[in-house]
């Protein structure tokens, strides 16, 4: 049974990493964001691929056009397999313009597939 239990734990960690990451964009809180990625993680989120600090610039430059966004998880999968660990959720996020700018609003749906690693007991996205 305890293996068990250590599973349930470690997938408890990362469905809460990527929760915090979803807080960290709401909130407009950088170091949020940038504590669930590793030094040398990857993203490939829409028309971006490269570093996780080259991603920082250009989401909070797309993040800077909304006054409020809200992002919503679900269908969480986990698959665990040593330090490493794939997951892949769905999710959907709202974004508000200033009230000036209503074209600016924005409902997008999104699935991301993530690689974590844990490393000195802790998970992060390796590649996104």
């Amino acid at each position: 049974m305890q293996p068990d239990i250590e599973r349930f734990i470690e997938k408890q960690q990362i469905q809460e990493l990527l929760l915090t990451y979803c807080r960290g964009i709401d909130r407009m809180d950088k170091n949020l964001v940038r504590s669930c990625y590793h030094e040398d993680a990857t993203d490939e989120h829409g028309s971006f691929s490269g570093s996780v600090d080259e991603f920082m610039v250009w989401c909070w430059r797309l993040l800077s056009r909304y006054t409020m966004t809200m992002h919503y998880m679900s269908n969480m999968l986990i698959e665990i397999n040593g330090h490493r660990a794939q997951s892949e959720c769905y999710g959907s996020a709202v974004h508000r313009g200033d009230t000036q700018y209503p074209e600016r609003n924005l409902l997008v749906g999104f699935r991301f597939v993530d690689v974590l690693e844990k490393r000195c007991g802790h998970w992060r996205i390796l590649r996104r």
